[in-house]
């Protein structure tokens, strides 16, 4: 297997905000000096090429290994980016599913880097979330959980299953939270599962804005949440940050 780390962002249910999270922590990572990929794992609704305005086609090389496209100095792999239409539906049996996610892992160019990031489908799958700990072995560090205040069971499903499978939980943001949805009742869940809370990020329409654009990054003030899972996972990698 490829020499980098692998950490998953998960969530119970969709909609909360999962693949905003994890290109963020991704362009995270690349602005503190981590070499980093993002692989979204989504096959049914792989949306995060999209959020974030990438262009092109995964391509193959000489190796049949699938080359990524390179999308502000991030390697991506996506299904929306093999298909010849993005927007077209796909089917897909669960032994090919595995079988795409364990190729776009193990058998893709993804080139020198420390760290990969994995958007993995909602839900809380034994499929996908064993599936990417065997592929890693040692070099899966565990997962980010991403959850709305308003369906704190949506978290209690995720620690459940992580728990079962002996699969960390290195922290746990909380999205989309305010008057709309609510705020506080992840952070309460976490104090009470002894799990670190990296923060709660508003609903905010800024966000939305930017998304329309193209342009994935949080607002810089309300990007706390994400620069403390970008620490965790530094941390966690033993990956030293060269550039803030």
């Amino acid at each position: 297997m490829p020499d980098f780390a692998i950490v998953s962002i998960v969530s119970n249910k969709g909609g909360c905000g999962k693949s905003m999270v994890s290109s963020n922590i991704a362009y995270q990572l690349k602005r503190q000096g981590v070499r980093v990929g993002i692989l979204d794992a989504d096959v049914d609704s792989p949306y995060l090429s999209e959020m974030v305005g990438a262009a092109g086609k995964i391509t193959l090389d000489s190796q049949r290994r699938m080359v990524p496209v390179l999308h502000r100095g991030v390697p991506l792999v996506s299904f929306s980016l093999w298909l010849p239409d993005a927007f077209a539906g796909a089917t897909m049996a669960g032994s090919s599913h595995e079988r795409w996610i364990t190729d776009a892992i193990e058998h893709t160019a993804w080139g020198n880097i420390d760290m990969l990031i994995v958007d993995l489908p909602a839900g809380t799958s034994l499929d996908e979330y064993v599936l990417v700990k065997r592929v890693g072995g040692k070099r899966f560090l565990g997962v980010i959980a991403v959850a709305i205040p308003n369906v704190p069971s949506g978290l209690l499903r995720v620690h459940g299953t992580a728990s079962f499978q002996a699969i960390r939980i290195l922290g746990v943001i909380e999205n989309m939270s305010g008057d709309v949805f609510g705020r506080g009742s992840i952070a309460a869940f976490c104090k009470s599962k002894s799990l670190r809370f990296l923060g709660s990020i508003p609903l905010d329409a800024r966000i939305r804005e930017r998304h329309e654009r193209h342009e994935p990054d949080v607002p810089e003030d309300l990007r706390e949440p994400i620069r403390n899972a970008a620490a965790v996972i530094i941390e966690s990698a033993k990956i030293k940050a060269v550039a803030r």
